[in-house]
């Protein structure tokens, strides 16, 4: 849920790093991604996508800003991101290649696959 609760502060400080220039705002967006993205990183791609869906309207629709700055913009926070994330990007891959098969342990295929019974769906 972190990732979902931090999409308004993302796009709000995507919509103003494309109007200012500059690396404040990506850099905000940078530590955001890493306080929520090591979490759960696939939230946080899905979250993203809304920061990346507003800067081709901002520069081809609304024409707030030209192709080059969105493009600046985005590669701005592109590198802020992923040096700020990846101290647990690198973790994650190197726990999935070597680490336990949590998995196996936690969510076995019957108790995925099996329906839960009406006591517990209300608890």
């Amino acid at each position: 849920m972190l990732p979902w609760a931090a999409l308004p502060w993302l796009v709000a400080f995507g919509m103003r790093a494309l109007r200012r220039g500059g690396w404040r705002e990506p850099a905000l967006i940078a530590l955001i991604g890493t306080t929520v993205g090591s979490v759960n990183a696939s939230s946080l791609i899905y979250a993203g996508l809304a920061v990346v869906l507003w800067f081709p309207l901002a520069a081809w629709l609304f024409r707030e800003v030209s192709t080059r700055t969105m493009l600046l913009t985005a590669a701005r926070i592109g590198v802020a991101l992923v040096g700020a994330c990846l101290w647990w990007a690198v973790a994650l891959v190197v726990q999935g290649r070597h680490g336990a098969d949590v998995l196996q342990f936690s969510e076995t295929l019957s108790a995925v696959a099996s329906g839960s019974p009406a006591s517990e769906a209300w608890r």
